[in-house]
């Protein structure tokens, strides 16, 4: 299993999962992750898109005929994401979308339309949750609302309730640390 779980402070019952996005964890996205992690209090689970082998949604339709992905190569994370209070994406801007390992997985939650669209389940899952994006980028543009208008509808079927952003431009270059962590 590739689900990362690490609790920090577990007096609070806030359950935290995070899709990682970047290939590195000691680059710029690792950082950014970590300061934000270091906030954190409750149970947090780091999956990283990139150690997981996850087959790319094929509009096979199988989640047409039940009210799940018929792909069991997900389950563990589509528990994770259906129980936690907060979902954490963190990736690089790679061509002004998400890196593809990312991407594939973030493609696999449809099965939670077809929950709300097909099946008339809604909420699609239960648990309301925070959804925070944090993006960084190598030019000192950082223009992730590409990125928020991609993950928009994905945040409805999975009982987003809050959005909070924060894109960090620039990471070619410097970047002060001190000061994204007062934005966090």
């Amino acid at each position: 299993m590739s689900a990362i779980t690490a609790t920090n402070k577990p007096l609070s019952p806030e359950r935290t999962v995070v899709l990682f996005g970047a290939p590195h964890t000691d680059g710029a996205t690792g950082t950014l992750l970590n300061l934000y992690l270091s906030s954190c209090e409750g149970a947090v689970t780091v999956i990283d898109c990139f150690k997981r082998a996850v087959a790319p949604c094929d509009d096979c339709r199988g989640c047409h005929r039940v009210t799940r992905c018929v792909k069991r190569d997900m389950d563990d994370v589509y528990e994770a994401v259906e129980q936690a209070d907060r979902l954490v994406l963190v990736a690089p801007v790679y061509n002004r979308s998400f890196p593809a390992p990312m991407k594939a997985m973030l493609d696999r939650f449809q099965c939670y339309w077809a929950r709300r669209f097909v099946h008339g389940i809604r909420p699609p899952i239960e648990t309301p949750k925070t959804a925070v994006l944090l993006t960084v980028c190598g030019s000192d543009r950082a223009d992730g609302a590409h990125l928020e208008a991609q993950v928009a509808p994905l945040f409805t079927v999975l009982h987003v309730t809050e959005t909070k952003v924060l894109h960090v431009g620039g990471t070619d270059t410097a970047v002060d640390w001190d000061a994204v962590a007062e934005k966090l």
